[in-house]
């Protein structure tokens, strides 16, 4: 069943990029999900670019320029010289998203078969039979369409287009099994209502989603922060969602920032989940804080990284690295090979960690020997 709702006009005037969550949400609990009211901004842009793409130079504007240029779209155009040369992204068409209309959303309609042993069988005209690997979806009404993401070019609201979806997600497939499903975009915000909702509708392709792992956001115990949890399906179907969830472990000790030779002695203080490796010009990594703000004192010591990573770690141990720049980018693969060289200097075993880095749009996961290589 779903609800028709009037989706919102938007006038393409800086002054009004962004309207209130309670005008796009002003319906029932049953109707599907409009654009998130953070995003409205990629909806009111001509090229539908990402808000990670447009967002710097949209708060310079506001800082800076709005009085004397009050219409954001053509600010970009009029000042394109000048802001180029710190905002390329913003000219870049690789950077426009794809929205796709009714039509040419076709090819992504998904078919969903099983077997008695419980192996999906999944196909898109696009993309013909589907195996292994992360496949995000969204749903409208008994519909699913299934595509891969690439990151600033193609995400759950480039398959809608930017219109209502009932539902929005990711199906994560190993060796032909259905191995987790998760309610998790940004640009949707599905609630366990929609999540339900899927689940109940691919039951009703036969599906069998006993054991299978089911993802969805829901507030802290405070009510002012969504946290990821994982549910089997007999939780997820009779969980209340007005329960909120106990916050996880932060890090318990103050902001520091300290040489990485210095790990072992931080650790010894408090565990440490995420924080920041900061490549300097001497060659040296210093380890900061991931709560560590700009304006600290202690970032002097880092005032112009060579690159950051962003380091996850388990049980005291580097297992991840991740890293936002882009490949494409002239020395950008330099500098992480760079900062690995840096990290095999220091008694850590990098075969054991997965360095995570941006190529091409994709987010991938590589070893240290495969980015040395390239």
């Amino acid at each position: 069943m779903k609800l028709l709702i009037f989706f919102p006009i938007f006038i393409i005037s800086a002054t009004i990029l962004f309207i209130s969550t309670d005008e796009l949400h002003a319906t029932s609990s049953t109707t599907p999900l409009a654009l998130d009211a953070r995003y409205t901004i990629e909806l009111a842009d001509p090229y539908h670019r990402h808000i990670n793409v447009t967002m710097p130079v949209y708060q310079l504007w506001l800082k800076e320029w709005q009085e004397t240029d009050p219409d954001f779209w053509n600010f970009l155009e009029d000042k394109k010289t000048v802001l180029k040369m710190d905002f390329p992204f913003v000219y870049d068409p690789s950077f426009n998203m794809v929205w796709l209309n009714e039509e040419q959303r076709l090819p992504y309609k998904a078919s969903f078969f099983s077997s008695m042993e419980g192996q999906i069988y999944l196909s898109t005209p696009q993309n013909g039979p589907i195996h292994d690997g992360k496949w995000m979806f969204i749903q409208l009404e008994d519909v699913f369409y299934l595509a891969q993401e690439i990151t600033h070019q193609f995400h759950h609201v480039s398959l809608a287009g930017g219109a209502d979806v009932d539902s929005a997600g990711t199906l994560l497939i190993k060796h032909g099994f259905l191995s987790s499903i998760s309610f998790v975009s940004g640009h949707y915000r599905p609630t366990f209502l929609q999540g339900q909702y899927s689940i109940s509708t691919l039951q009703k392709f036969g599906l069998c989603l006993d054991n299978v792992k089911i993802a969805c956001m829901n507030y802290d115990i405070d009510g002012d922060k969504l946290i990821k949890r994982t549910f089997t399906l007999e939780e997820f179907l009779n969980f209340d969602e007005s329960v909120k969830t106990e916050n996880p472990p932060q890090n318990t000790i103050e902001p520091f920032l300290v040489p990485f030779s210095n790990l072992s002695d931080i650790l010894n203080k408090a565990p440490i989940i995420k924080g920041d490796l900061f490549l300097v010009s001497t060659g040296e990594l210093f380890l900061g804080s991931n709560k560590l703000k700009s304006s600290d004192p202690l970032m002097q010591l880092v005032q112009t990284p060579v690159i950051k990573g962003a380091v996850s770690f388990s049980e005291g141990k580097v297992f991840k690295i991740s890293f936002k720049s882009y490949l494409e980018q002239p020395g950008v693969l330099e500098k992480i090979q760079a900062f690995i060289r840096s990290l095999m200097t220091y008694d850590i075993d990098v075969d054991e960690i997965r360095f995570r880095i941006i190529d091409n749009h994709q987010k991938i996961f590589l070893t240290a020997q495969e980015i040395l290589e390239r």
